[in-house]
């Protein structure tokens, strides 16, 4: 079951409008950041402050050691906010946060850093709003409820309640998209309004296209999310159905290069996933049983894994009984195939004719079956 849908129409007529620039969600105009802070059980300690912003190539990291009371201090400055994290040296857990030129303060313990309290961050105030309604108990756990109950039908081939259950998903969404579109209308040019248009990219590549262009009307038309985004849409563009799909190579398990266009004459599935990936891993399961279906009928996947260590990834194709072809750069996020395909998320996957045409994207489950039996016996 798929939980991406698409923003409704109600976010875009409010977006419209120039929204001036001391709303909530810009940037703010102090000439730095202080970020002062106070962890018990990291006295002495190593501090690391290192961001992990999606759409950048190099992150910035940063590093300071604790007093003897566990206080410490950063200072810098950003040219626009960005998402970072606090960990500490010999300690798990890590405290996720967006950092800007403002004045910010973290207090708690080292042992539950990602129970530790921050102050001072606009960006991440609203981040946590979102973060409440998409973690809550009516929509995540309602989100998992649904999907325990739907691969339990599916196993016993219940397909009623398979529906009923699709119902039910929907309806859920719909209320969620609510309660969503309220914070967006509420902080229009937010880091985590932006972050909307990765949803899309995927699965509704006119919205995104659409709230970008929003956003470029506006006064953080070049923040490194939207220009990034627009790299990413322009890209997605030319994967769009009746193209030809890009060529790419990779080695293989063994080391052997692989060309797409050595499939060409055969249905192939180009599937991105990871090891590491929980319903990529689940996913694999109705793979395994398309390609028994059709392996003998002119059908094939081509596997590209985000992985970066091989005994990893070779475990998991061992464990899900995957015999088609496997290939990856071990390279993880960075895999120059998934880059050339603008993938944002996983599972990926798209579906070519024998000419290498693009016929279909991101089926999964039984829209895969629906989508082969149109093209094979």
């Amino acid at each position: 079951m798929k939980l991406f849908v698409s923003v409704i129409a109600s976010f875009i007529c409010v977006c419209c409008a120039a929204q001036p620039d001391n709303l909530p969600g810009n940037a703010p105009t102090r000439n730095g950041y202080i970020l002062k802070g106070n962890l018990k059980g990291a006295e002495d300690k190593k501090i690391l402050l290192v961001e992990k912003s999606f759409y950048k190539d190099h992150n910035q990291k940063d590093s300071v050691i604790a007093d003897k009371k566990g206080n410490f201090i950063f200072e810098g400055k950003l040219g626009e906010p960005a998402f970072y994290y606090i960990a500490v040296e010999s300690k798990n857990g890590l405290k996720d946060f967006y950092l800007e030129n403002s004045e910010l303060y973290l207090s708690g313990h080292a042992d539950t850093l990602w129970n530790a309290r921050l102050t001072g961050s606009k960006e991440e105030d609203i981040r946590q709003q979102f973060q409440s309604v998409l973690l809550s108990d009516e929509f995540y756990g309602g989100f998992n409820r649904i999907e325990a109950a739907y691969q339990n039908a599916r196993k016993q081939a219940d397909s009623t309640t398979m529906k009923l259950l699709e119902k039910q998903k929907n309806k859920l969404v719909f209320r969620m998209e609510g309660e969503l579109v309220v914070l967006m209308k509420k902080y229009p040019t937010a880091m985590s309004t932006v972050n909307q248009v990765n949803t899309y990219l995927q699965n509704n590549l006119e919205k995104a296209d659409s709230l970008l262009h929003i956003f470029e009307a506006s006064s953080i038309a070049n923040s490194g999310q939207v220009l990034y985004f627009r790299k990413q849409v322009n890209i997605l563009k030319k994967l769009n159905e009746g193209n030809i799909a890009p060529e790419f190579s990779q080695t293989d398990t063994i080391g052997k290069m692989i060309n797409l266009s050595s499939f060409r004459g055969k249905l192939v599935l180009i599937d991105f996933w990871a090891s590491w990936c929980g319903p990529c891993r689940e996913e694999n399961a109705n793979l395994v049983k398309v390609y028994d279906e059709y392996k003998n009928k002119g059908f094939t996947i081509l596997s590209v894994a985000l992985d970066e260590y091989k005994e990893q990834w070779l475990k998991a194709i061992r464990y899900d009984h995957l015999l088609w072809t496997q290939v990856s750069d071990l390279t993880g996020w960075d895999n120059a195939a998934a880059k050339q395909y603008a993938v944002s998320s996983i599972p990926t996957n798209y579906l070519l004719d024998g000419t290498g045409k693009i016929i279909a994207r991101n089926l999964r489950g039984a829209a895969l079956w629906e989508k082969l039996k149109q093209f094979l016996p």
